[in-house]
């Protein structure tokens, strides 16, 4: 999307890209969950990583017979296949990390669960955080051909040391039925007293994430956790372009208006400075004061008291049973 808007200039472009990516890992994000549960774990991460690897390489390859300015006319259909090949890999990739929110579930001990997370999260983090520092490096200075080429490279060696890793898993955990099952996502989560309330929470409140996956891994039946992760990707995903929406206009004709007034430099000036930049500013105090407010009153509400009563009542879910069974397996066994 940076690379459309520097070479192009226009903002419709960017936009429909933008937007593009978000509500596509929304519509898709409970059917790659349905299809992590259908699926061994590694073999789901195997797929993900392959579709991106495969995609990126036809944009590769795109790159290389097509000019420059052929692929950058947004108003032609080679820009908006480039595109919409380069997008299917980047959505498809979200089904790893729903697979890898399970694996935290198969490999690590429930009473470790919490830390294993905020690992995750953290690692998530400082990953996105330097791919975009130094993606938007490579577009600037090495341009768009060098920085696909990058990418498959990244996404090749990837996909190398996924396979190479062992992952416990020897029989496929099934959740009872044949074929992708698209549904049980919602009422297990209906099930669950809170449960919904602590995914819109979170959807106001990313950093509550590694709270949210390690509630979800002790109350929701491992067979079933793929489609709630997806489910609540599905959520929190859905949220970005609404409060984008809002928040872009509000910024543009009321906070920086008022900031750039007497009244608001007399107001704020001794917070915020006296910078270009104050405006904005602003907007991430408010956004952090109402983050806070959220927060206290989540703690003091009635889904809160009820899902940590589900939490504590919920015995910690056993994955595989004795010999190698699967839970669903081992359960079936106990009821013959």
């Amino acid at each position: 999307m940076f690379w459309v808007y520097l070479e192009t200039k226009s903002l419709l472009a960017s936009g429909v890209i933008g937007g593009a990516y978000m509500l596509l890992v929304a519509v898709f994000g409970m059917v790659f969950g349905a299809i992590v549960d259908h699926l061994r774990k590694k073999t789901a991460m195997l797929i993900s990583s392959l579709t991106t690897l495969t995609t990126y390489a036809i944009g590769l390859v795109m790159f290389s017979l097509f000019s420059e300015a052929t692929l950058l006319d947004w108003r032609g259909p080679w820009f908006w296949i480039f595109v919409i090949i380069v997008l299917i890999g980047s959505v498809v990739e979200n089904m790893r990390n729903i697979a890898l929110s399970t694996t935290v579930t198969l490999l690590v001990p429930p009473d470790r669960r919490d830390k294993a997370n905020g690992l995750v999260g953290t690692i998530s983090g400082i990953g996105f955080l330097v791919t975009s520092v130094f993606s938007g490096l490579s577009v600037g200075l090495l341009g768009m051909h060098v920085t696909i080429l990058i990418a498959v490279i990244a996404t090749a060696v990837a996909l190398v040391h996924l396979l190479v890793i062992s992952i416990p898993e020897p029989v496929k955990v099934r959740s009872g039925e044949g074929r992708v099952n698209f549904r049980g996502a919602i009422p297990v989560i209906l099930a669950v007293p809170g449960l919904l309330a602590l995914l819109l929470f979170t959807t106001l409140m990313p950093a509550a994430e590694a709270a949210e996956q390690t509630i979800l891994q002790r109350v929701i039946p491992y067979e079933k956790q793929g489609r709630v992760f997806g489910f609540a990707m599905t959520v929190e995903v859905s949220a970005a372009p609404i409060t984008a929406f809002l928040i872009g206009p509000i910024a543009e004709f009321i906070v920086v208006p008022y900031m750039n007034s007497d009244a608001g430099q007399d107001t704020w000036g001794w917070l915020l400075g006296e910078g270009e930049a104050r405006g904005v500013a602003l907007v991430f105090v408010l956004a952090s004061l109402i983050m806070l407010i959220a927060v206290l009153l989540a703690f003091m509400s009635r889904p809160y008291r009820n899902l940590s009563k589900a939490y504590a009542a919920a015995p910690p879910p056993a994955v595989f049973g004795e010999g190698g069974e699967s839970s669903a397996d081992a359960r079936a066994s106990e009821n013959v």
